[in-house]
């Protein structure tokens, strides 16, 4: 009996300890992105339902506590949109209905402070890219294989070696090591991209079919 009584306790400290329920978003929101900065996550954009029917050009704010509204987004542009962070701004990249080649700057100090810099070389792919950032530089894939670098500092955007494989839109990737690893391409395969200074060095490494 005595075991009993203290499995039933544990059981009823560990569901205390590790069951939170979290608060939802203010509204419904899907293929929007997130980033965390200065232990806040952050929602860019998003649509309320897979068709896009209706985009938010919003922010909102989560500091372990609550969900917020932030700061309003310049464009509406944000179906599939994709982000990555560099120090205290967030670039937003790209977004269904008519910014494949949109690249904006949010400067996450200084609320309000949107810039929009030089566009992308990927104009057809709207929704569906991804993106990692290295050394200044920021690595931007789409399904068709293409890849794009823009240097941060110069604002100039130049193509990268190209991928062979394509396939749907609904790419993802992860830099690990310093080198970017990407999947979604035919829905199965599983490539790593290595980063190098000389543009000729620029490899790609088919990992898994």
């Amino acid at each position: 009996m005595k075991n009993f009584l203290l499995f039933f306790f544990v059981l009823i400290f560990l569901n205390s300890s590790f069951s939170q329920q979290l608060p939802n978003l203010p509204i419904p929101l899907g293929a929007g992105t997130c980033e965390v900065w200065n232990d806040s996550i952050y929602h860019f954009g998003g649509s309320n339902n897979w068709a896009g029917t209706i985009c938010y050009p919003r922010v909102y704010k989560f500091d372990g506590t609550s969900w917020a509204y932030h700061d309003s987004i310049p464009d509406n542009n944000m179906w599939g949109v994709t982000s990555v962070l560099v120090g205290d701004d967030v670039y937003l990249l790209g977004a269904w209905p008519y910014g494949p080649e949109l690249n904006r700057r949010y400067n996450l100090l200084n609320t309000g402070g949107w810039v929009y810099l030089a566009e992308s070389p990927n104009t057809y792919h709207t929704w569906g890219i991804t993106a990692e950032v290295l050394n200044g530089i920021i690595y931007l894939f789409n399904p068709d294989g293409e890849c794009f670098a823009y240097d941060i500092a110069a604002d100039i955007w130049s193509n990268r070696t190209f991928n062979s494989a394509t396939g749907t839109r609904d790419l993802s990737s992860i830099l690990y090591q310093n080198e970017v690893y990407v999947i979604g391409w035919d829905d199965s395969t599983f490539y790593k991209y290595t980063p190098r200074i000389k543009l000729a060095l620029v490899q790609w490494e088919l990992l898994i079919i």
